[in-house]
């Protein structure tokens, strides 16, 4: 049975009602790092003369609890005669060697009875020993010492692991995470309907200690993959062998910090060597083809400095990735991102990174994801408020939660039509869109209308400048706007 409602705790002796109440009723990022439930079962009594009838005396249970991808299944065995004592815990029988010093764990030294919260601090204190634990099985691998070392370098938020044992050695890895990237700039209408916290949990499987076949998958909480557009929008690498796991945490932790701020990028160990040399340049504006080669250039030079790469291996990974790409087109956002991508992987495979770097890496682009929404949400804000302050007479309606979109009711020569502007979530990297609609005539029934979304831009205007730009295109654009709606309107 699974007590997760009132009745069910009535099963329970009441003076552990509520130790099970505020286990069960609460979120504990320190228990539990998944959206699955801790639970309860296999309930019974200790006491010699409780009823069997009477299921009310119920003092002993088995907790099952989610770590690392896996459910532990401790047993937790109260006095209901004596609950001044602290409980006793029976733990898996695969962990036969499991025995945590109970002296150092101060929730069970000084165990207070009356206080509803005792049991989860006990538990919260048992994990960080099993933690111990486990780090401490997997020492005796090198390749799993190497990468555990490299992740919690790192520093990652409430770490989780259990090494498995296989029949001769040591078997399966399972490592959770939180990735603490910053959520706090998400703009709220995105997150709208999503309650409960924003975060990222990034688990890794590691099938034995010397696979090359290692898997990792990104979890993001509702609101932050609402934000984001969905989980498929945030592609992280593969874990490519060689790759050890305090690098691989490393690279995803800046990829989600990259992804959040400016630009979509992951970027690896030299992200620090193409912020500096980009981040002026990408978050408002496309990088021509003769600007990106002389960036590249420069690249190259710092990254000839810093590390021992061959000039030549260099320019031909750069000349594959970009040979398609460079001619005769300014490479967007988005084109930008999965080329650097493809860039780190072919360097991954030629070193040895850490699972750390990795884990930094990625948390950096989700929140330079987060960062682009933001700072788009202001341009947008910015962009309606240079219309209305131009043309406040002239607004019908405007988008006051999201601000991506406003309508005006504008007149020439008599001609009465309304002018829409439509902005993307990545304004001013992505140009808005153009509507002109007649109020006199209709096509098919509907009134005529024309889309614009190739005319003179720039993500480098302020919003006064883009307003007057876009009266001067509509001004250039109604005079063939109007004809074409009395030629084209049903008769």
């Amino acid at each position: 049975m699974v007590p997760d409602g009132k009745d069910e705790l009535k099963k329970f002796d009441f003076l552990i009602r509520p130790y099970l109440d505020c286990l069960l009723s609460r979120t504990n990022d320190e228990i539990n790092l998944t959206s699955d439930a801790v639970r309860v079962t296999d309930c019974c009594s200790g006491c010699l003369y409780s009823n069997p009838k009477d299921p009310q005396k119920c003092d002993r249970f088995t907790l099952k609890i989610p770590y690392a991808q896996q459910i532990l299944s401790w047993q937790v065995i109260f006095n209901a005669s004596d609950m001044k004592e602290p409980p006793d815990f029976i733990f898996d029988a695969e962990d036969y060697d499991f025995h945590p010093p109970l002296a150092e764990i101060n929730s069970l030294v000084c165990w207070d009875w009356q206080n509803r919260e005792s049991l989860v601090a006990v538990i919260t204190e048992l994990l960080e020993h099993y933690q111990a634990y486990q780090l401490d099985r997997a020492s005796s691998s090198p390749t799993l010492q190497r990468h555990l070392k490299s992740l919690i370098a790192q520093r990652p938020q409430h770490l989780q692991l259990i090494v498995n044992r296989g029949e001769r050695s040591l078997g399966t890895l399972n490592c959770l995470m939180r990735v603490d990237a910053d959520f706090s700039k998400i703009p709220p209408y995105l997150v709208q309907g999503n309650p409960g916290q924003d975060g990222a949990t990034l688990h890794i499987c590691i099938p034995y200690p010397e696979s090359s076949s290692i898997q990792a998958q990104l979890y993001l909480s509702p609101s932050v993959e609402c934000a984001l557009g969905g989980s498929s929008k945030l592609r992280i690498p593969g874990f490519q062998h060689g790759l050890l796991m305090g690098d691989y945490f490393s690279n995803v932790k800046a990829l989600l910090e990259n992804q959040v701020r400016n630009q979509r990028l992951l970027m690896g160990d030299y992200f620090s060597n193409v912020k500096s040399l980009f981040e002026n340049q990408v978050r408002n504006q496309r990088l021509l083809m003769g600007d990106y080669f002389s960036n590249v250039k420069a690249l190259l030079e710092n990254q000839v400095r810093n590390q021992r790469l061959l000039m030549g291996d260099y320019f031909s990974n750069v000349k594959a990735l970009f040979e398609n790409q460079v001619r005769n087109q300014r490479l967007l956002m988005g084109d930008y991102f999965s080329n650097v991508k493809a860039l780190l992987e072919n360097q991954v495979r030629n070193q040895r990174l850490l699972m750390g770097d990795y884990f930094s890496n990625l948390k950096a682009l989700l929140e330079n994801q987060v960062k682009l929404i933001s700072e788009g949400f202001e341009k947008r804000k910015d962009y309606l408020a240079a219309f209305i302050s131009h043309y406040g007479k002239s607004v019908l309606e405007y988008d006051m939660q999201s601000f991506t979109k406003i309508t005006l009711l504008w007149e020439w020569n008599d001609f009465f039509f309304t002018f829409t502007v439509e902005l993307p979530l990545y304004f001013p990297s992505d140009q808005p869109t153009f509507i002109l609609k007649s109020v006199y005539h209709c096509q098919n029934k509907r009134p005529y209308m024309e889309k614009f979304s190739d005319f003179p831009y720039s993500p480098r205007w302020s919003g006064n400048e883009m307003v007057k730009r876009a009266s001067a295109f509509v001004l250039a654009k109604i005079k063939d706007f109007q004809m074409a709606s009395v030629n084209h309107s049903d008769k």
